[in-house]
């Protein structure tokens, strides 16, 4: 949990110094290429590494966890490779209205590798209960991001900064995977499983991630398409930095749990429905001083990043706003519901909130600008949130029969 917190604080150290290093337009073009590449990377490998932790949790065995690891990364890697193609190929067409975006996007897409083989190292780690490896994982890759990036952008600019993006998951998670000894096969033993259902979680666990992350992104997607200026992305991406990297205080939970909540979705159902009773005592009072924070504050916080972005404050308070509705539902219950078996649905909730959010936000930003656009996604952090509350409590009256 520290370890996640800590990476998304590095993470904003990062974006600073990159906003304060590089202009206005080159870091919205930066960003731009980045908000294409951020709903890719869910599919990393097809999505198998969703599938992964959910049914190598159900295995004891060590040797049986390594063998799933390695049969993720060994498919992973040829699906990666035919998306870096496909992505290369659209490259041009993508970036038509803001081509300063297309060398990064070229560079950025293959990150696919590197977090690939790094994320699977990770998945190990907790397939085993060993969470203080994956704190290790973690507290490393975001101290080399930290130096890293930083040095980087100083010196050679944004594409620095991309490359260096690019290398260090790559470098890591090659070192971690031979540390560990994730080539182990054992003698004469095989597995079996159903591969089939793997994929099928893992495919519709990640459609639910992007279409769950396109609420954002299609924002910066629609303001680089309608307005085509890389300096409003830049404005529109600043104003989100902190409000949305708070997301992380409940993703940090959900991420110390998720093997826990995995296992007890059968056989301990009331351990699930508690534990989320217990998290909203804690993030109820948590949401609602994020909400002040920025409500007396936006004004004064944005100017850490230059002065030219010293408008935005309002900016900053609406997307607080709709953090609170991420923080208390949208995240938490998007992350249990695929476990609690309903990956289908929670990728048809976000595509109903993402066609939503998309009409929404075409309206609105042709009449009211970035705010407009961000008070549509801020309302669709809520509707989301709602809706997947809904089926969390469906699932609950439906066990609470059975047991």
């Amino acid at each position: 949990m520290l370890a996640t917190l800590f990476a998304r604080l590095a993470n904003f150290v990062v974006n600073w110094s990159v906003i304060r290093l590089l202009t206005s337009d080159d870091y919205g073009n930066l960003s731009y290429a980045f908000t294409i590449i951020s709903f890719i990377l869910p599919f990393i490998g097809g999505g198998i590494l969703p599938g992964l932790i959910r049914y190598g949790a159900t295995r004891s065995g060590q040797l049986e966890k390594k063998y799933y690891v390695r049969f993720a990364l060994k498919r992973g890697i040829a699906i990666s490779l035919a998306i870096l193609l496909i992505t290369c190929l659209l490259a041009t067409i993508i970036t038509e209205k803001l081509p300063g975006a297309l060398p990064y996007l070229l560079v950025f897409v293959f990150q696919l590798f590197g977090l690939l083989i790094f994320r699977s190292v990770g998945a190990y780690c907790m397939l085993v209960h060993r969470n203080g490896w994956y704190a290790r994982l973690e507290f490393t890759l975001s101290f080399l991001f930290l130096v890293g990036n930083i040095s980087a952008a100083w010196l050679f600019g944004g594409m620095g900064y991309v490359i260096s993006l690019v290398t260090i998951p790559l470098l890591l998670g090659i070192y971690y995977w031979f540390r560990f000894n994730l080539g182990d096969r054992g003698k004469n033993i095989n597995f079996t499983f159903n591969t089939k259902e793997l994929f099928e979680y893992g495919f519709y666990t990640s459609l639910g991630t992007v279409l769950a992350q396109l609420l954002y992104a299609v924002d910066i997607l629609l303001i680089g398409n309608i307005l085509s200026d890389p300096a409003a992305v830049a404005e529109y991406r600043v104003a989100s930095i902190i409000p949305l990297n708070l997301a992380v205080l409940s993703l940090a939970v959900m991420t110390t749990f998720t093997v826990k909540v995995t296992r007890s979705a059968e056989k301990n159902p009331r351990f699930v429905f508690d534990f989320y009773k217990n998290y909203l005592a804690i993030f109820i009072p948590i949401s609602l001083a994020v909400v002040l924070f920025f409500y007396f504050g936006a004004d004064w916080l944005v100017l850490i990043f230059g002065d030219q972005y010293h408008e935005q404050g309002d900016l900053m308070r609406i997307f607080s706003i709709g953090v609170a509705g991420a923080l208390l539902m949208r995240v938490p219950l998007g992350n249990m519901l695929p476990t609690l078996g309903f990956p289908k649905v929670n990728a048809f909730l976000s595509l109903i909130i993402l066609g939503i959010n998309v009409v929404g936000s075409y309206w609105m930003l042709q009449r009211y600008g970035i705010r407009g656009a961000a008070m549509v996604t801020s309302a669709m952090f809520w509707l989301s949130g709602i809706f997947s509350l809904l089926v969390f409590l469906w699932w609950w009256r439906g066990v609470r029969r059975k047991f």
